[in-house]
C-alpha cells in the first residue's frame, strides 16, 4: 500500500529577508543624508561624492541603490511628504468638538500656526523641492498625490462646518485654504529676518477666516 504524504502548510508567517531589509534601511539614509545637502547647498551643487560622505558610505554604494541624484531626491521628497502627511493626519485625529463660530476661527489658527512651525523646521528643503517640482514630472507628481491626502484631512476636518463656510463647495474652500497656505509659509519664510512672524500669523489667520467664514452664523449646524 502507497502511503501518501500529504504536505503541511505552515502557520508560521513569513520571515523578512534581512538583506532587504539592510538595502531599504541603507536607501533610505542616503536619501536623508542627500536631503540635509540639498538643503543647504542646493540640488544643483550638490554631488554624489558629498551624498555618500555625508551617508558614511562608497560612491559605489550609492550606485547600486540609486541611479543618479535624481533618483535620491525623488525617494527623499516622498520620504518628507509622507512624514507631513503622517503628522497632519494625527493632529487633525486629536481635534475636539466645536460648537460655536469662535472655535472654528480657534481651528484655524491653530491649523495655520501649527502647519506654519512644521514647515519652518525644513524651510530652506521646501524650496529647493518647490524649484525641483518645475524640473521633474515625478516629483510634481509625488506633489500632487499628497496634496490631495493632505486636502482629504483638511476637508474631513471642515466638513463639520459647512454651515458656517462663505460656501456650500467644500472643494474650493479646501483649495483656497490649502493655497493660502503654501503661499504665505513661503513668504514668511523667505522675509522671517524682517518680519514679526507672531503677529504676521495672527493678521493670517484672521484674512483666512474672514474669506472663508460667513461671520453671520451662530454656530455651525450638525453634521450627520
Amino acid at each position: 500500500m502507497v502511503v501518501k504524504r500529504v504536505a503541511l502548510r505552515s502557520k508560521r508567517k513569513p520571515v523578512s529577508d534581512p538583506k532587504q531589509a539592510r538595502s531599504r534601511q541603507t536607501r533610505e539614509s542616503i536619501a536623508a543624508a542627500a536631503m540635509v545637502l540639498f538643503a543647504s547647498k542646493g540640488f544643483d551643487a550638490t554631488t554624489t561624492t558629498m551624498i555618500a560622505k555625508k551617508a558614511k558610505v562608497s560612491v559605489g554604494s550609492v550606485y547600486t541603490h540609486f541611479k543618479d541624484k535624481y533618483e535620491i531626491f525623488l525617494l527623499g521628497i516622498e520620504k518628507y511628504y509622507e512624514r507631513i502627511y503622517e503628522l497632519l493626519k494625527s493632529e487633525s485625529e486629536k481635534l475636539p468638538p466645536f460648537n460655536t463660530l469662535n472655535d472654528v476661527v480657534k481651528l484655524f489658527k491653530n491649523n495655520l500656526r501649527e502647519t506654519f512651525h512644521v514647515y519652518c523646521l525644513s524651510g530652506d528643503l521646501n524650496l529647493e523641492i518647490d524649484r525641483f517640482l518645475l524640473m521633474d514630472k515625478r516629483a510634481y507628481a509625488l506633489h500632487e498625490k499628497y496634496n490631495a491626502l493632505e486636502d482629504a484631512i483638511i476637508k474631513k476636518a471642515l466638513l463639520r462646518y459647512r454651515d458656517v463656510l462663505i460656501s456650500l463647495d467644500i472643494d474650493i474652500v479646501v483649495n483656497i485654504y490649502h493655497v493660502f497656505l503654501r503661499s504665505s509659509f513661503s513668504y514668511i519664510y523667505r522675509n522671517r529676518a524682517e518680519i514679526d512672524i507672531e503677529a504676521y500669523l495672527d493678521t493670517a489667520a484672521e484674512l483666512i477666516t474672514s474669506a472663508l467664514l460667513n461671520r453671520t452664523s451662530q454656530s455651525p449646524g450638525k453634521m450627520k
